[in-house]
């Protein structure tokens, strides 16, 4: 297994980002589902383990949002690759929000898509 190249923790980045900030046409092109009942995004609250198409209807129904201290790490495998990381979300009048994430992408042609990510909300990184 070799470590995650720069361009691929930085676009694994990119879409933590514009998901975030709702941008569901990029989220679209850069994910990948089998199928619409493949879980796609798991996060620590109610109804959250969504589909593609479901994560595509709830970043349309929420305001954006901005992530900060972004920091992903991973590796990579034969067209897998796994990282995990830790940054903080603003909750808007809530103040920001420790997560931590993991993500699993498969190559696709000359790039990556991302098949899986899991954000656990509210709990910081410790080591």
């Amino acid at each position: 297994m070799d470590k995650a190249s720069a361009d691929l923790v930085a676009f694994a980045g990119q879409w933590i980002v514009r998901a975030h900030a709702r941008d569901v046409d990029f989220i679209e092109k850069a994910s990948y589902s089998a199928d619409d009942a493949a879980v796609h995004t798991i996060a620590s609250g109610p109804d959250s383990s969504l589909s593609l198409a479901a994560l595509l209807g709830h970043l349309a129904d929420f305001p954006p949002r901005e992530v900060v201290d972004l920091d992903l790490d991973g590796w990579a495998h034969d067209g897998v690759a796994w990282l995990c990381g830790t940054g903080r979300v603003d909750m808007l009048e809530d103040g920001f929000l420790d997560v931590r994430l993991t993500m699993v992408l498969l190559r696709a042609g000359d790039g990556w898509k991302v098949a899986h990510c899991h954000i656990s909300e509210g709990v910081p990184h410790e080591v």
